[in-house]
């Protein structure tokens, strides 16, 4: 199994592991705005779903949806791009330490390093698109 597998399979296993990140991620992350579950529940499904595309490489029609709507909403409510970049890092960490206790030994540094190159991509790509909606 490679390391994208075994995030994939952890996420089927899982189904609520980004929820239980996301909520963890809220606690950490003070950004000033105070968004719902139902609203933290919308994000993490959206996100989800950018993740396992990215994950089975099957292109980002999920990603790009999310940078043109959700990121451009949340600007609305008025986080700004240093936010948006924070609580990405905030988020991937977060989800890296949960990888680490969750996928097979020999497979957790190549899930984590496939994360960390994840992450970094969705920071910049989040902060581009905060920067465009602002």
């Amino acid at each position: 199994m490679s390391p994208d597998a075994a995030l994939l399979d952890l996420l089927d296993r899982e189904p609520e592991l980004l929820v239980e990140v996301a909520k963890r991620s809220q606690a950490v992350n003070e950004s000033g705005q105070d968004y719902s579950d139902e609203d933290v529940a919308q994000i993490v499904h959206a996100f989800g779903g950018a993740l396992r595309e990215a994950l089975a490489g099957t292109g980002s029609d999920a990603r790009d949806l999310l940078m043109q709507t959700a990121v451009p909403a949340v600007v609305a409510r008025g986080e700004t791009p240093a936010t948006l970049a924070r609580s990405a890092t905030v988020f991937g960490v977060l989800l890296a330490g949960a990888v680490r206790e969750r996928v097979p030994a020999e497979l957790t540094e190549g899930a984590v390093e496939w994360l960390a190159g994840f992450f970094g991509a969705w920071a910049h790509d989040v902060v581009e698109a905060a920067r465009s909606a602002g």
